[in-house]
């Protein structure tokens, strides 16, 4: 069984690879590029008025790591779903096993 799913990861690894270069290539070759205006702010985005002074801190750092993970697109994305799965992989190879 373990030998399956680290198969199976190696491949999904493989695929999320292999889009990753494709979406970082694509525009690349792409002979127009477009400019696209950003979105505009939607009424009500955003956080809710009057948070709690502690948790503040904490919900600005989560904000900016969701902003800078949507700006960064599906290429980025594919890259990590590729880490992940080598990860898995390599726990089910008991590549991370302790040496006995």
């Amino acid at each position: 069984m373990q030998n399956e799913i680290a198969v199976l990861s190696m491949r999904f690894a493989t695929v999320c690879f292999i889009l990753y270069v494709i979406l970082v290539l694509a525009p690349l070759l792409a002979k127009k590029s477009e400019k696209t205006a950003p979105r505009p702010k939607q009424p009500g985005e955003g956080f809710a008025a009057g948070t709690i002074s502690e948790v503040s801190g904490l919900m600005s750092a989560v904000a900016t790591l969701t902003e800078a993970l949507a700006k960064a697109g599906p290429a980025l994305w594919s890259l990590i779903g590729s880490l992940l799965f080598l990860l898995i992989a390599g726990m089910a190879a008991g590549v991370f096993a302790p040496a006995s």
